[in-house]
């Protein structure tokens, strides 16, 4: 288990969020409110595709671990610029960039530790991927874990996971960040949280498709 804590740093506001990656997805359990608003309840907006029932769980696990970070921001605006800081590890990470951008990072990091029957998909990005992944870095982390994951799946097969199989895990999990977008709008003052949410839609769809989309681009890596 590992522990990240963030900063976001704006001319005359500070937030500190403490995100905790399980070493299998068991829920970050970061929210420290005790008050908890409808749209995190489970049957609110549920995606189409949660297995999930009232009897297992009252909350959307993501949604419940982002209760703080979209109250704080819902009145924020997309291209507040703030300084974002991480740490973990022993290690410092930092970058100057707009709310909207911070916010995707903290958003697929929070559902890649969440509970969500999805977000194993996304637990080697917690542990192994960038702090600030860019859309390339996206895409070999797509491709990579595919190869590792068939691997252990049958070290003896040599064969890739179906794409089709792999681009239905990615699609599902898109719908995961379409839930989540659906369940904000109803606190939402400004954009920052909707157009974050946004990004990470945009990558899991171009992800689906890693091979066709980029492979200019990673090929010139491998040459």
């Amino acid at each position: 288990m590992s522990k990240r804590n963030y900063s976001l740093e704006f001319e005359d506001t500070r937030m500190d969020f403490h995100l905790t990656i399980p070493e299998r997805s068991a829920g970050s359990k970061v929210c420290s409110r005790r008050s908890i608003p409808d749209w995190a309840r489970l049957t609110c907006h549920q995606c189409s595709n949660c297995p999930l029932t009232g009897e297992n769980a009252e909350y959307c696990p993501p949604a419940y671990d982002m209760i703080d970070l979209i109250e704080h921001f819902a009145s924020f605006n997309s291209y507040d610029k703030v300084h974002l800081r991480m740490e973990t590890n022993g290690e410092t990470h930092t970058k100057r960039t707009d709310l909207q951008k911070a916010l995707a990072y903290l958003y697929l990091a929070v559902l890649a530790a969440s509970s969500c029957p999805y977000a194993a998909l996304l637990a080697p990005l917690a542990k192994f991927g960038k702090p600030f992944p860019d859309i390339l870095d996206i895409l070999f982390y797509a491709l990579s874990f595919r190869l590792v994951g068939s691997y252990l799946r049958d070290p003896n097969h040599s064969e890739v996971e179906g794409t089709a199989l792999a681009s239905g895990k990615i699609f599902a999990l898109a719908q995961v960040f379409h839930g989540l977008l659906r369940r904000i709008k109803q606190s939402a003052l400004s954009d920052a949280n909707i157009n974050a949410l946004a990004k990470d839609i945009q990558l899991a769809y171009v992800a689906q498709y890693p091979q066709m989309v980029f492979r200019n681009q990673l090929e010139a890596y491998f040459a």
